[in-house]
């Protein structure tokens, strides 16, 4: 593993954990029935825990790019 103050070990970690999180509210929603009230909810955070985990890799692919150029 790389140098823990290494900010990309930093992003890849936060990113892992935005992944967990919306892999558990989606099996939790799996296991619910049709037309329960907080499937609603649930598909929301789902949508935007996906919606954090892409802005964070956009963010970490400019990071790595600029990276490269200097």
């Amino acid at each position: 593993m790389g140098d823990v103050n290494d900010p990309f070990y930093l992003v890849k970690e936060e990113i892992s954990d935005t992944v967990d999180k919306a892999q558990t509210t989606s099996e939790r929603l799996a296991r619910l029935p049709a037309g329960h009230g907080e499937r609603g909810n649930l598909a929301a955070s789902v949508a935007t825990e996906c919606e954090s985990v892409l802005w964070q890799l956009e963010e970490l692919d400019r990071a790595t790019a600029m990276a490269e150029n200097d």
